[in-house]
């Protein structure tokens, strides 16, 4: 039973209106933030497209100096053991009294852009040096005629960029590899050719890892050594 100072009817009106007057505060709270949520999705989604369209836009100039790039080191070799000058006109001059006689022709027929020197200057070893040709037959020129420039002891290479070292130096780890287990393979312009196919490098590996594979398994019979199994000796009674 309740006391007299107690009320349950008045005090559930109460209870009714406070949750009345608290949902009917929420219901106008949700409509405000539906209302700023209206105007700021929109914008967000402007943003996205924006950002979108900003990244891509970054993508293709990334690749168009990519591109460029390429473009630019596809006229250019780097020579090795080339002694080292003072300047660039004693470099040019100096590698036409090298260069000049293996391609048969007057160096300055073949154009160079300029030259420089790769690195520090360490001791008495010269720096690699890269001549930029105007044209890639003029590099042909200077790339076909390695044989003869390596028996005055000066080395020639493309000028790669740093993808296209690594993914030679991959290619010839591979070739090197799938030829100690004796496959016909070769490289020629960072192409692998086995048994006289163009084989992609992915497809490559996936063969030698098949012939390790098959090696392992072999060496593993091979090795293993049965245990003889002992003798039962019967004890004699005493």
């Amino acid at each position: 039973m309740g006391t007299p100072d107690q009320n349950p009817s008045v005090s559930n009106n109460e209870l009714k209106e406070l949750i009345s007057a608290l949902s009917r505060g929420m219901e106008t709270k949700l409509e405000e933030i539906k209302t700023e949520l209206g105007a700021v999705i929109p914008e967000l989604k402007a943003l996205q497209v924006s950002h979108a369209l900003l990244e891509s836009t970054v993508q293709g100039h990334t690749k168009e100096v990519e591109r460029s790039r390429k473009r630019e080191k596809a006229n250019n070799v780097i020579l090795f053991n080339i002694p080292e000058c003072n300047n660039e006109v004693d470099e040019l001059t100096h590698l036409n009294s090298i260069i000049g006689p293996a391609v048969n022709v007057v160096f300055d027929e073949l154009r160079v852009n300029y030259a420089f020197r790769l690195g520090r200057y360490v001791g008495n070893k010269p720096r690699p040096l890269l001549v930029a040709f105007t044209s890639r037959l003029s590099r042909d020129k200077v790339m076909a005629a390695s044989d003869k420039l390596r028996t005055q002891n000066v080395g020639v290479a493309y000028d790669r960029s740093l993808e296209e070292r690594q993914h030679r130096k991959r290619c010839l780890d591979l070739v090197s590899a799938l030829k100690k287990h004796g496959k016909n393979v070769s490289l020629s312009k960072n192409e692998i050719t086995m048994n006289g196919r163009a084989t992609s490098l992915e497809e490559a590996s996936a063969y030698l890892e098949k012939l390790s594979k098959g090696k392992r398994g072999r060496d593993s019979d091979s090795s293993g050594t049965s245990t003889p199994t002992p003798k039962k000796t019967g004890m004699k009674k005493a």
